[in-house]
């Protein structure tokens, strides 16, 4: 009877609450941060102007496309007049 209650005990392993699983998850985070190889600045505001460049290329490219599109379809609306 003695070995069943100490299975019980074993068992019953302490799970660590909300807090201390939070505390756990910001040191782990941080540590990350710290192993993680971060760009210079120079790459951060070259990749910056080629997402804008791309941006404005895809802008541009949307709005001939539509233009054209719109002439099309008002060419078929209004029957060539």
């Amino acid at each position: 009877m003695a070995n069943a209650a100490t299975k019980s005990t074993v068992a019953k392993k302490r799970e660590p609450n909300i807090a201390e699983k939070t505390i756990q998850y910001i040191k782990e985070s941080w540590a990350e941060t710290k192993r993680a190889t971060w760009p210079s600045w120079l790459d951060i505001r070259r990749l910056t102007s080629v997402v804008f460049a791309g941006i404005i290329f895809v802008t541009l490219y949307i709005y001939v496309l539509d233009m054209v599109l719109a002439s099309i379809t008002r060419g078929f609306i209004t029957g060539g007049r």
